[in-house]
């Protein structure tokens, strides 16, 4: 509806140009509406401003009626008990707590002061606890001093809180003396659970020898990394006492460059289900020997995961027949067996091992393929291959008779990881063979593995592959892979073989074909690849974070704690 009468609306919205006259009357005209139209905007301001404050009156309201009727919220009317159960789910899973306000139990203290109350007052909330020893350079001894004393009153007063609630504890490496923090934590020693240290020093050598088995009566787990040479005189207390390792309870065991040797360490070797000694060739300590090997394997009839390196450097004379060749080794609940070979006749003492449990099996060796030393990982699948489900490995170190002799023994294989050895590849390996050696390698090794036309192949129910990236640089040509991935998928739909789940592989430098279009539709059917270019490091296809490739990675922390042993295999090189 208009506003007003005007003679000249015919003209509107043409382009009719108003004579001077016409002019001076349509601004007379236009007199009186705009006074009405500048009331009115007068009187819409006036009911903005009241609108305005209406809104706030009900905005002040709805402040008011949301923090009283929070008051009726559930949650407040939560026991205090069943809050406390609450808490303890918000622990880290992966690893131990962490003194830090950014994980719980110590951001729970800030957010009331009734969760502050109820978690001071749950001891299991500061049953475990992550050092993050205090760091020393660039600092004056005096600094450092009373940054350390500080850091220790604060980890006694963590630990107060926890009642007595058995222990879990680990440590980073220290750069300065790790006795000092240790001499804090032995007066606890009576509810040490689970124990993870790291850099310890000579003192605290010293000071760990001197525990008793009645110190440590709820020790389970134990995760100890001792320097790489110890003195005569810590080597003599261990001997003498080393309590530590007569722990009633003491179930899982991880010990990187024992002091001792096995037979003085006394472990109640019937009642361990884990156990980890890593040792290394060059340390002054005497490594693992074959005879300790074959008293381990002999008294260790409950393990459930076993990881040793085996040494025998230098070597006792002329390559004979060890005296553990007619023995037979029963392990009956082993599941993991993990072993560093640089032992002439490893392929003897497997050949004795029967583990009608065997699950995963990870082997790593010095000794490259020759006609008068059989592979000890197809001696040790000979006997027990038909229950292997994992399997990692360097297929560098296996001839190609013994490669397709693994696949042969261990039919039912599901997860198989490529893992190769630090060891350089000898010269005489590359005699007549073109370009890098691993590369020529692993592409004969996935021709293995893809399947024929007939739908026939080795391993049909493996539906887990992962090629790690090797020292040198990932060694893999894009042809094998495809080809292995689009057979094995396509002959899934014709034949019994189980489709491939995940692939994780790297890639070679030149990659010449756009791999991710082609195998896209596999992706879509829930195939998870993980395809790592060399030049960009960018993962072709979408990364895969499943519960399964978790437990696939299989790789043991020491930075998630002893605890991660029950969750993951531990394969320590």
């Amino acid at each position: 509806m208009a506003a007003f009468n005007s003679p000249f609306s015919v003209h509107l919205h043409t382009n009719y140009v108003p004579y001077d006259v016409e002019k001076m009357q349509i601004s007379e005209l236009l007199i009186a509406p705009q006074r009405k139209a500048h009331t009115l905007g007068a009187e819409i301001g006036q009911l903005k401003s009241r609108i305005a404050e209406v809104k706030a009156r009900r905005d002040a309201l709805d402040v008011m009626i949301t923090e009283q009727t929070s008051l009726l919220a559930p949650w407040r009317r939560i026991p205090d008990k069943i809050l406390s159960a609450i808490f303890i789910y918000c622990l880290p899973a992966q690893h131990y707590t962490p003194m830090t306000i950014h994980d719980a139990p110590l951001r729970l203290t800030f957010v009331c002061q009734r969760w502050r109350r109820v978690a001071f007052n749950t001891p299991y909330l500061w049953a475990t606890l992550h050092i993050v020893c205090v760091s020393t350079w660039e600092r004056a001894a005096v600094v450092f001093f009373l940054r350390v004393q500080s850091h220790l009153n604060a980890i006694v007063q963590w630990i107060n809180r926890s009642g007595s609630c058995p222990l879990s504890i680990s440590t980073s490496d220290c750069v300065r003396p790790f006795f000092i923090y240790l001499h804090a934590l032995r007066q606890f020693s009576n509810r040490w659970l689970n124990i993870q240290f790291n850099g310890i020093d000579q003192r605290a050598l010293l000071s760990l020898a001197s525990l008793s088995h009645d110190d440590v009566p709820m020790l389970e787990t134990m995760n100890l990394r001792f320097p790489s040479s110890v003195d005569e005189r810590t080597s003599s207390q261990w001997r003498m006492q080393g309590g530590l390792f007569r722990g009633n309870k003491l179930r899982i065991v991880s010990i990187y460059h024992r002091p001792v040797a096995l037979d003085v360490m006394a472990l109640d070797w019937s009642g361990l289900t884990t156990l980890i000694l890593c040792d290394a060739s060059t340390a002054v300590q005497s490594p693992m020997t074959p005879s300790e090997a074959v008293a381990i394997l002999s008294q260790c009839k409950n393990l459930l995961n076993l990881t040793m390196s085996i040494f025998d450097h230098p070597p006792t004379g002329p390559f004979q027949l060890p005296a553990h060749a007619n023995l037979q080794y029963s392990l009956p609940h082993l599941q993991n067996l993990s072993i560093n070979d640089n032992y002439f006749f490893t392929s003897t003492l497997f050949s004795s091992i029967h583990a009608p449990s065997l699950t995963g099996v990870a082997y790593s060796t010095q000794f490259w393929p020759s006609r008068i030393r059989r592979s000890p990982l197809v001696a040790l699948l000979a006997r027990n291959g038909r229950t292997v489900r994992s399997l990692i490995m360097d297929p560098s170190f296996l001839s190609h008779a013994e490669f397709v002799d693994c696949c042969r023994l261990s039919p039912f294989l599901a997860r198989l990881h490529f893992l190769q050895s630090s060891i350089p590849m000898p010269n005489e390996r590359r005699n007549g063979l073109q370009g890098p050696i691993n590369q020529i390698i692993m592409n004969v090794v996935f021709q293995l593995l893809t399947p024929a036309d007939q739908g026939k192949c080795h391993w049909p129910y493996l539906q887990y592959l992962q090629k790690s990236r090797s020292f040198c640089g990932p060694y893999l040509d894009e042809k094998p892979v495809f080809d292995l991935i689009q057979k094995r998928m396509e002959g899934a739909k014709k034949s019994s073989n189980l489709p491939l789940k995940w692939v994780k592989v790297s890639l070679g430098c030149f990659v010449t074909r756009n791999i991710r279009s082609l195998l896209q539709e596999y992706a879509e059917d829930g195939l998870h690849l993980q395809l790592e270019d060399y030049i960009d490091n960018n993962f072709l296809l979408e990364d895969f974070e499943s519960e399964e490739a978790e437990a696939y990675d299989g790789m043991f922390s020491p930075r998630e704690g002893i605890h991660s042993l029950h969750r993951k295999l531990p394969f320590p090189f």
